[in-house]
C-alpha cells in the first residue's frame, strides 16, 4: 500500500475504532467503567487512560515534524522499520507489559477521559492529513519512549492503530461481561 492510499483510508480506520469503543462503553455505570478485571488488570477507564498516555508523545512527535517532512508524492510502498515491526509484533502478544510512563493512575478514572480520548483521535486524523504527499517510510523519527530506536512516520501511524485495536477488543470483551 502506498503512503497516499494508507492516509486516504486512515480516517475511516480511526472512526471505526472510535465507534466500536463508544458502542462498547455505552450504558456502562461508573462502577462498571472503573471495575478492575478479576486478574487485577486495569479497568476500562484505566485502559482508555493508558491509550491517551501512550498516544500523546507519538502524536506530538508526528505533529512537530509534519511541516518539515519531505514531500515525495506519497506513491512509494510503505515499509515498516525494524523497530516498527518489533512493536507491531508486540501488539499480538497478550499482556505485553507497558512501560512505567504509560501506566494509568490507580482508579477511579473520571468519565471525562473518554472525551480526552475522542479529542485525541480527532487530532490524529488532522495530523494524518498534514502528511498528504509525504512518503511515510522516508519520514524518519526517533521513538519518543525509546530514544535510541529509529522509526518512520508510517510506523507511528500504524502503531497507534494497532495498539488501539488491541485495547478496544479488550474493552469490548470486558463490557460484554456486564451485559
Amino acid at each position: 500500500m502506498t503512503s497516499k492510499e494508507y492516509l486516504a483510508a486512515y480516517p475511516a480506520r480511526v472512526e471505526g475504532l472510535v465507534g466500536r469503543l463508544k458502542a462498547a462503553i455505552d450504558g456502562l455505570s461508573d462502577e462498571q467503567f472503573n471495575q478492575k478485571q478479576a486478574d487485577g488488570w486495569w479497568s476500562i477507564g484505566q485502559i482508555i487512560e493508558h491509550l491517551t498516555i501512550a498516544n500523546a508523545p507519538y502524536m506530538n512527535e508526528m505533529e512537530s515534524i509534519a511541516k518539515s517532512a519531505p514531500k515525495a508524492g506519497g506513491t512509494d510502498e510503505i515499509k515498516h522499520s525494524f523497530f516498527g515491526k518489533f512493536l507491531l509484533g508486540a501488539m499480538d502478544k497478550p499482556n505485553t507489559p507497558a512501560p512505567k510512563s504509560m501506566i494509568p493512575h490507580e482508579g477511579p478514572t473520571p468519565r471525562g477521559i473518554v472525551d480526552d480520548w475522542l479529542k485525541q483521535y480527532g487530532k490524529l486524523v488532522k495530523i494524518a492529513a498534514m502528511y498528504d504527499g509525504v512518503n511515510l517510510t522516508e519520514a524518519k523519527v526517533r521513538n519518543p519512549f525509546f530514544k535510541l530506536a529509529k522509526m518512520n512516520i508510517g510506523d507511528m501511524f500504524e502503531i497507534i492503530l494497532a495498539h488501539t485495536e488491541r485495547h478496544v477488543k479488550q474493552i469490548e470483551g470486558l463490557a460484554a461481561g456486564f451485559r
